[in-house]
């Protein structure tokens, strides 16, 4: 009863938060970074003082035989890693205009690292507290975080968890309403608002809590890497080779005006849609599944530049390409 009573709390404060959009947004950066950041030490202090703290050498595989098990790690970082790029870049649409293509470059890749940081420290915090787990499933106990917290810190813990909750939940309500709208307006004639897909997002997600939705994590994973990845590194083909190196399109000042360039550019949905079926037999079993997202995403650029070089990059306006070189 008092975790379904917190669990709604937290979904009502993310829902507040998110429901203001960008303002919560600064407001949970600018005070909600400071807060997190001192409880997490306080909690690697004291998890330091009850337990003996499990350093990288002590990080090995629950199943030393498997060889599949590092390609396997290596499956979920890279869909967790890209996926917080993908926040770091919404976000980074709302700094200052000064800073530019390389100053939201450069906050894309201050999430990556801090992501990459966080992981680090997550395996830290499992094999530490992992030997003194005697209860339970230890391998998912010592992965979670508001259990790991709350074990170590009491109520403190438990504060931190809310906090780290809220935090997470109104990235991920914000990011995903948008992501919800911008698709539904590029369909539908008649749009709805980004907030009603944010409630639509949190009812979905109180409603598949309950059935144990964090045991498919894996799979998750896999396809955030498969699609986000894909997408992600045919937009840096698209920009560094199609643009700068073949300069099919400009680099600075790109168009957005639905008045100047085409609907839809048929190279980058055709090589996205290639490769997210290949990524999928992966996921179908038709190959080992931690290798979909890594395959996905090389054959995905790799072919858009292909089209885009055999179209002469004509479907990034709505003037020929081909014409203007000729000119």
């Amino acid at each position: 009863m008092t975790a379904s009573v917190i669990f709604a709390l937290v979904g009502a404060a993310a829902l507040y938060f998110a429901w203001r959009g960008m303002h919560s947004m600064n407001i949970l950066q600018r005070f909600g970074m400071p807060i997190f950041l001192g409880l997490f030490i306080l909690g690697i202090f004291m998890l330091s003082q009850g337990h003996a703290i499990a350093g990288p050498g002590q990080w090995v595989s629950l199943t030393p035989d498997d060889p599949t098990v590092m390609w396997q790690a290596f499956s979920l970082v890279n869909g967790q890693i890209v996926f917080q790029a993908l926040l770091a870049t919404d976000y980074g649409r709302f700094s200052r205009p000064q800073i530019g293509y390389k100053g939201t470059a450069g906050i894309m890749f201050g999430e990556m690292i801090m992501i990459a940081v966080v992981l680090i420290l997550g395996s830290l915090l499992a094999f530490t507290v992992y030997p003194s787990i005697s209860q339970g499933d230890p391998v998912l106990y010592s992965t979670d975080p508001g259990f790991v917290f709350a074990m170590v810190m009491g109520f403190l813990g438990v504060v931190f968890a809310i906090i780290t909750q809220i935090r997470i939940n109104v990235m991920n309500l914000y990011s995903g309403s948008l992501a919800f709208s911008n698709t539904w307006d590029a369909f539908a004639k008649r749009p709805i608002r980004r907030n009603w897909w944010m409630v639509g997002l949190l009812i979905l997600g109180i409603a598949l809590y309950p059935v144990n939705v964090l045991q498919y994590t894996d799979t998750f994973l896999a396809v955030t890497g498969i699609m986000t990845n894909t997408w992600i590194f045919i937009l840096l083909a698209d920009y560094y080779v199609c643009r700068k190196v073949f300069k099919y399109a400009p680099t600075e000042k790109i168009d957005y005006d639905e008045k100047v360039i085409r609907d839809w550019n048929p190279c980058g949905m055709i090589a996205m849609g290639v490769a997210v079926i290949i990524g999928g037999l992966g996921l179908a079993g038709m190959y080992p599944i931690y290798y979909a997202s890594f395959i996905a995403m090389f054959i995905g650029p790799i072919l858009h530049v292909l089209l885009t070089v055999i179209t002469k990059g004509r479907f990034y306006s709505l003037v020929d390409n081909a014409a203007k070189h000729q000119a």
